[in-house]
């Protein structure tokens, strides 16, 4: 796997009476996808079978990668507000629409990040 800057992200082997399965995770950069299945359709022993499943987050990541940027030009403009604000109700007011963008954000940055390592298949 280290040819392919890959790695191994799960495996199982089962033994039932006299069936057995081998379940291999392999975990590698996208663009050495085709490498891999070259290298094991033709590699030592019979494969019996293979399950290959994609999934495209384009949409998803670009969608959150604008709402990220929309949530960060509006903490920009709160704070601003928040420079301004002249009684102790708008400062709490906008610290909490503030807290809820910042949640956001946070939970943005958190999927972008999960769909960013998933680029390893």
């Amino acid at each position: 796997m280290k040819s392919l800057d890959g790695y191994f992200q799960n495996e199982q082997y089962n033994s039932y009476n006299r069936s057995k399965t081998y379940s291999l995770i392999i975990r590698i950069p996208n663009g050495k996808f085709d490498t891999l299945i070259s290298l094991l359709e033709a590699g030592k022993g019979k494969l019996t079978s293979k399950n290959i499943t994609t999934k495209d987050v384009t949409e998803e990541f670009v969608d959150l990668s604008i709402r990220l940027k929309n949530n960060l030009a509006y903490l920009d403009q709160y704070n601003e507000l928040l420079k301004k604000a002249k009684t102790i109700k708008e400062v709490l007011e906008i610290k909490e629409r503030n807290r809820i963008i910042e949640s956001d954000v946070d939970s943005n940055k958190g999927r972008l990040k999960y769909l960013e390592d998933k680029k390893w298949l």
